[in-house]
């Protein structure tokens, strides 16, 4: 059973714009898939939809959380088990009803959603907080048990999944197909904390601390952070120390550099060049609906002074003077035209699996024929020349990596 509630001082109508859109679905039984980078505060919000919003909604959905960091291994059986738990958890029946059936978790959980359905005349909905992980590690039977019980209580029970990224891009998509299509028609990107609730966190943080922000260190805290939860607490718990005329300054605190490179390893390489050219940034999708990009610009002054640092590791090449630069500096090499011709090719295609015959006939457009073990010979001795010159230690690349199987992959930045 839960001990103290920690959402009980949130206020009733925090994240004022999402909470309503999220109770309403949930309430008709639909299941939604809440994507958040990181610290955008998806665990405040799942746990405030199960032990707050409910106070203010007595028509509204028996919302379960189900946090998935308490997993202690990635297994069907111990996902299962979870899930359980905290169903049995909210019913009061603790230990004296069967956890899963040994060879048969759908049976066990089968049981308690109809008994909870029934008992309460609501739906219920299963909030799958922190689901990157099991999402991953958990195979398509998994998915299928998920999707099977769904649809023996439909309008009954829903699944609210908290991911920091799309569950396609998560998973193989063969692996959760059925289950993924309930989610198509309701995904809702979570974004910065609105004024409001950016304020409402900041007086939380400092009484918390004991710490007194004065108006305007409240307004440079909103402005620094863009409103971001995580950003806003680790430039809060640094106030004293920094000059907030000077974003990038605040990047020496460890906690708020963790919170850049967070949300930074988020992203998806195109995000991130989109994000480093600050060009099209309202037309990526994850830079726009994660809330970081708006009116042409990222969400806070602090995250741009780290993205802008970030450039300072490209791998980049002049097309125009063949010069190569590896974090900023022009390296001492001089290519060859297929070394030249095979590093334009990647840095063309940064972050995607280049595939060997794409390659090939890049580097030698002239050779109609050429026979295909003589080929992947060439190509796999010319990455390995041009390794030697980009790569710190050829030996453990950085830049240029292999997909076994399939070719080579550009990592934009080391």
């Amino acid at each position: 059973m839960m001990g103290i509630n920690p959402w009980v001082d949130f206020p009733l109508d925090y994240r004022r714009q999402e909470v309503p859109e999220l109770l309403a679905m949930l309430r008709a039984g639909d299941c939604v898939s809440l994507i958040g980078l990181s610290g955008m505060g998806k665990s405040n919000l799942m746990g405030f939809l199960a032990y707050r919003a409910k106070s203010s909604t007595p028509d509204g959905p028996i919302c379960i959380l189900i946090d998935c960091n308490r997993l202690q291994e990635d297994q069907a059986e111990a996902f299962f088990h979870l899930i359980l738990a905290r169903i049995q958890d909210y019913s009061g029946m603790g230990e004296s009803q069967e956890r899963v059936i040994i060879g048969d978790p759908y049976q066990s959980l089968d049981r308690a959603v109809a008994s909870l359905t029934e008992k309460s005349n609501h739906t219920a909905a299963l909030l799958l907080d922190s689901f990157d992980g099991p999402a991953r590690a958990l195979d398509r039977p998994v998915f299928n048990l998920l999707r099977a019980l769904r649809d023996s209580h439909k309008c009954r029970l829903s699944y609210l999944l908290a991911t920091r990224r799309p569950l396609e891009v998560l998973c193989d998509a063969d692996k959760i197909r059925e289950f993924n299509d309930l989610f198509v028609a309701n995904k809702l990107w979570l974004g910065p904390l609105d004024e409001k609730d950016a304020r409402w966190t900041l007086q939380l943080f400092a009484k918390r601390h004991r710490r007194d922000f004065d108006r305007t260190a409240v307004d440079n805290l909103l402005y620094l952070s863009g409103r971001h939860p995580g950003l806003l607490k680790a430039i809060a718990s640094a106030w004293s120390s920094r000059n907030p005329s000077t974003p990038a300054a605040w990047l020496d605190h460890p906690a708020i550099s963790r919170e850049c490179e967070l949300l930074w390893g988020d992203l998806p390489e195109v995000a991130r060049n989109a994000a480093q050219s600050a060009t099209n940034m309202d037309e990526n999708e994850t830079l726009r609906r994660g809330g970081l990009a708006k009116g042409g610009k990222l969400f806070s002054p602090v995250f741009r002074a780290f993205v802008a640092a970030q450039s300072d590791h490209l791998l980049r090449l002049n097309q125009a003077t063949g010069e190569v630069f590896r974090s900023g500096t022009s390296l001492p090499i001089s290519l060859t035209s297929k070394e030249f011709a095979l590093l334009a090719y990647f840095l063309g295609h940064p972050g995607a699996v280049c595939q060997k015959d794409d390659l090939i006939k890049a580097v030698w457009p002239e050779d109609r024929i050429f026979e295909k073990g003589i080929r992947d010979d060439s190509l796999a001795q010319l990455v390995r020349r041009l390794r030697v010159k980009i790569e710190l230690d050829p030996s453990d690349p950085r830049f240029l990596i292999t997909v076994p199987g399939r070719g080579y992959r550009m990592i934009h930045s080391a």
